[in-house]
């Protein structure tokens, strides 16, 4: 009996061991197979830096300036709303209602001229002037202000369409706006509008910094329009807020996709809600919003899909005691904090445009010391640091002598051009109000 029970127990243990030997030669064979994945992949992940360091360095060396192409708005802001709750009310004591240009596109390029003295392209559209729009008046009005633009005629006005319009109604505490949007003419913001424009400034390396373009038409064929321009430029996304009832947000965020798959994208600025979302609607597997502690773990799932631009910049938030972002360069996840003495939500506008700005700011200007990966992190940092700072909107430049054309942002204002010359002929060491109120007592024969 023994006996059989030790040959019964030799076949079992045989069974056994031989079922755990398949195992283990199946473990081992993925591990080998993955690590020649991950083999190929930091392979690839070098070059794919390398290629985004060269860029820079050759756009830096060609000192071309920042091409900005997004989405202009008129910003009507109504401050301070004293309820939560529409309703049939009547509220006095709001402050008188402010008129400002808006959008990331604006305060990229007010933020560099403010503070780097940086010029720089704007492509975008508004609203043609003959359709003698109040709305269209005042933001052409105020883009005659803006000194920082190289050449307003790369703004195409659009016939029978208004500029784009926010109505923000801004508590008391300033925590929040709830805003209302007509899109307006961004709807015809298109890759066969830009086309003429952008192809005039693109013959050197440099940097086109994209804005906004979900709520315009440039998402169609995003990617075989990125892949031409990716060979040379810096290409870098901050794509904006989804619009809740805009049944079109997927296909939107899938082309975006499409474009990241096909390494037509370098850099990918975003707020986590926003990476939450466009990794939720491209993806089958989802991600519930995850407590702030958690955050980086959700990060890092994402970030291994492989679904990422080279360089992923994720605006943090903050707190009393600091101010975060997350850096993801291919599929690694770095956590930067900085200490601060005020609480800053850097998912507001202005400030997450200051961030962006400063951002394309030190990676195309600061290359002295270390790879991509630590300058990504310095740009970061640095970012983090200036966040905080406000835009007094607008940004007053001098604007420039331009070519006056019929419809242009720069409007039908040849009387006004012509009386301004002619004034400047008869007192030119006088200001501006000198010279009115000397004209003045000419023709009242003062």
């Amino acid at each position: 009996m023994d006996f059989i029970l030790s040959i019964v127990a030799g076949i079992m243990a045989n069974t056994i061991f031989s079922k755990r030997y398949d195992a283990i030669v199946d473990k081992l064979r993925n591990l080998r197979i993955s690590n020649e994945i991950k083999k190929e992949d930091i392979e690839k992940n070098k070059t794919t830096l390398r290629n985004v360091q060269d860029k820079l360095r050759d756009a830096k060396q060609e000192n071309n300036h920042v091409i900005i192409i997004g989405s202009i708005y008129l910003d009507i802001k109504v401050d301070p709303v004293e309820t939560e709750e529409l309703g049939k009310v009547e509220w006095t004591g709001i402050y008188p209602i402010q008129f400002t240009l808006a959008g990331s596109a604006i305060y990229v390029g007010q933020y560099l001229y403010k503070q780097y003295q940086q010029e720089s392209y704007l492509i975008s559209v508004v609203g043609q002037l003959d359709n003698n729009s109040v709305i269209t008046n005042e933001a052409n009005r105020l883009l005659l202000e803006e000194g920082w633009i190289i050449d307003p005629n790369d703004i195409t006005p659009i016939p029978i369409k208004d500029t784009a319009t926010t109505i923000s109604l801004i508590q008391r505490e300033n925590n929040y706006a709830t805003m209302f949007t007509h899109t307006g003419a961004l709807e015809s913001l298109t890759w066969e509008l830009i086309e003429k424009p952008l192809n005039e400034k693109i013959k050197n390396s440099g940097v086109i910094y994209f804005s906004g373009f979900l709520k315009t038409g440039l998402y169609q064929n995003l990617d075989e329009r990125l892949r031409p321009l990716s060979k040379q430029h810096i290409i870098c996304i901050d794509h904006g807020r989804l619009m809740p009832e805009e049944s079109d947000n997927n296909n939107r965020l899938v082309a975006l996709n499409n474009a990241f798959v096909q390494n037509a994208v370098d850099i990918y600025i975003c707020t986590f809600n926003e990476i939450l979302n466009y990794h939720n609607r491209t993806n089958k597997r989802n991600f519930r919003k995850p407590r702030v502690k958690k955050r980086d773990i959700v990060l890092k799932k994402i970030a291994r899909k492989g679904k990422l631009p080279p360089i992923t910049i994720v605006r943090g938030i903050s707190n009393s005691r600091h101010i975060e972002a997350y850096i993801i360069i291919c599929k690694e996840v770095h956590k930067v904090a900085i200490a601060q003495k005020e609480e800053i939500k850097i998912t507001a506008t202005i400030p997450k445009a200051i961030f962006n700005a400063v951002i394309l700011q030190e990676l195309l200007n600061n290359q002295e010391e270390g790879d991509i990966k630590t300058r990504v992190k310095a740009a970061v940092i640095k970012a983090l640091e200036n966040c905080h700072k406000t835009i007094e909107v607008p940004i007053r430049g001098e604007p420039k002598n331009k070519t006056m054309t019929k419809n242009s942002v720069k409007g039908n204002n040849d009387k006004e051009q012509r009386l301004e010359q002619i004034l400047s002929e008869l007192f030119p060491e006088e200001n501006n109000d000198s010279k009115v109120e000397k004209a003045m007592k000419i023709l009242l024969g003062k």
